[in-house]
């Protein structure tokens, strides 16, 4: 190639309060941003000034809107863009646009959907079934978070695992930045916390445990009384009929708060506000929570279960999600043992800095040169 390669990123997510989604592609952007590198990168957004907010574009970075209608968006801008821009590889998350011919590295963070259908709706099974089967078996490559969704890939969609390139995630650098303690008390106090508290981050969903945490922690409080609280922060992404019933019957409904989605800003000062941190999810792609954590000096409870053990390593307590006692037994060791939840906050701390988002666009950075190429 006698130019640099241009490469169309779709970031149509920037500004949608998507969590995982968007954390990833921002903080990808970013990393790219770092690296001593001579390609052109083109941005589609959906919503300009959210992007514009979370990244500096120019130079090298240049955007490009796109329709908010997932339809429009890949049927006919993404394409359009593809053209127009003269670009050599189009990077997508999940669903590519269903035109033959289009040369693409899709990132497909898990296949959860595959593993536990129970959990999502009949309509996102169809769209989900039909857009990623096609996606995998058309890309140049297949990005993913962990070599567990890496296997499962592999041997849900039949991909070559040569095709198939895990590249962990990384906690934002806002996490390594400690707040001050006024600025942890006032947050405590426009809460409402006087108490120590648990923290619990993720979408509501029932893949992440909510349910069997909120009668774990009851089951704890019941059985060794403490003053602290559980603090349980995440979008409401499904009915919260069962969760709101588990509070109500658990005997520990005034101990149990409910905050919403909440900015990075302040997610980063109620990580270091909390006591520790539980992470109890059936099954994870990854579990980016869990480094934010640890990169906050957070003692860390996760699963046993799926990608977790891989992204904990021995820096966390590991449960099994699926036993309610085993859970409990966790919470109730660290609400008391002091010392062990300073042998986890310094080797969350060592462990986190493993993981790096110029690391991962570095190796991302590698897989587009290789799509081009081939």
């Amino acid at each position: 190639m006698t130019r640099p390669p241009r490469i169309l990123i779709d970031a149509h997510m920037v500004g949608e309060n998507e969590a995982g989604n968007e954390t990833y592609i921002v903080n990808l952007i970013r990393g790219l941003q770092q690296l001593d590198d001579d390609a052109q990168y083109i941005i589609a957004t959906a919503h300009p000034d959210a992007l514009e907010q979370k990244i500096s574009m120019g130079g090298r970075f240049q955007p490009e809107r796109v329709s908010s209608s997932p339809y429009r968006r890949l049927l006919i801008d993404l394409p359009r863009a593809m053209r127009r821009r003269q670009t050599d590889l189009l990077h997508i998350t999940y669903m590519a646009p269903p035109w033959p011919g289009l040369r693409y590295v899709a990132t497909i963070h898990d296949v959860i959907f595959k593993r536990h259908p129970e959990w999502f709706s009949l309509r996102d099974r169809l769209v989900l079934g039909a857009g990623i089967a096609r996606s995998v078996r058309r890309a140049r490559a297949i990005l993913t978070l962990s070599e567990h969704s890496r296997q499962d890939i592999h041997v849900i969609y039949g991909a070559p695992l040569d095709k198939i390139h895990a590249i962990h995630l990384a906690p934002d650098e806002i996490f390594s930045a400690p707040p001050t303690p006024d600025e942890i008390e006032q947050l405590k106090r426009a809460r409402g916390l006087s108490a120590p508290y648990v923290l619990a981050v993720g979408s509501l969903q029932p893949r992440k445990n909510l349910v069997r945490l909120v009668r774990a922690f009851a089951a704890a409080k019941k059985r060794r009384p403490s003053t602290h609280k559980l603090m349980l922060v995440g979008k409401p992404a499904w009915p919260k009929s069962e969760l709101e019933t588990a509070i109500r019957t658990s005997g520990a409904a005034s101990d149990i708060v409910f905050t919403g989605y909440v900015p990075d800003a302040e997610l980063v000062r109620l990580y270091y506000g909390a006591e520790f941190f539980v992470y109890p999810s059936l099954y994870e792609g990854f579990g980016l929570p869990i480094v934010e954590a640890m990169a906050c000096g957070v003692p860390v409870i996760a699963s046993r279960s799926s990608s977790m053990p891989e992204i904990t390593g021995d820096a966390a307590l590991l449960i099994d999600p699926w036993q309610e006692d085993d859970l409990s037994a966790a919470i109730d060791r660290l609400r008391f043992d002091e010392a062990l939840r300073h042998k986890l906050a310094d080797q969350g701390r060592v462990r986190a800095r493993l993981f790096s988002w110029k690391k991962t666009a570095a190796a991302t950075r590698a897989v587009y040169e290789q799509a081009i190429a081939g």
